[in-house]
């Protein structure tokens, strides 16, 4: 009896920790996914009122709300986060196409953050590259 309940504390504590690496690996993708929302907020007042005829309105607003329901839908564990980050990875190397060629200064520093959270959503994910 003694044996076995020592065998199932190593069991909980092993899986505790297992669990702590996954909570710390969404937390350094909801990190970076709440950087490249900040880096696309940063563009679009950079771009001003013009932002909503500007060009990049359409991709900055598709990156923004598909990084936050990905984060939303990571925070829930939702079965459905893998076609989340699908979607937020198209999102994402959409407005980062864009941006490359934008004439704002902030253009370049959105599309390296984006950049940085398709990586990390890819690993996370195991999502092949399609580009």
């Amino acid at each position: 009896f003694f044996f076995k309940h020592k065998t199932a504390n190593a069991i909980r504590l092993s899986l505790v920790g297992s669990e702590m690496c996954i909570r710390d690996r969404v937390y350094s993708t909801l990190q970076f996914l709440e950087r490249c929302v900040s880096a696309c907020e940063v563009l679009a007042d950079e771009l001003g009122p013009e932002t909503y005829t500007h060009p990049l309105h359409e991709h900055i607003n598709e990156c923004i709300v598909a990084s936050e329901q990905l984060s939303g839908a990571m925070v829930r564990e939702s079965r459905f986060s893998i076609q989340y980050a699908e979607v937020c990875i198209a999102a994402c190397a959409n407005l980062a196409d864009e941006c490359v060629h934008a004439e704002a200064v902030t253009a370049l520093r959105c599309a390296e953050l984006c950049g940085d959270a398709i990586d990390m959503i890819r690993d996370d994910f195991a999502i092949a590259s399609s580009n």
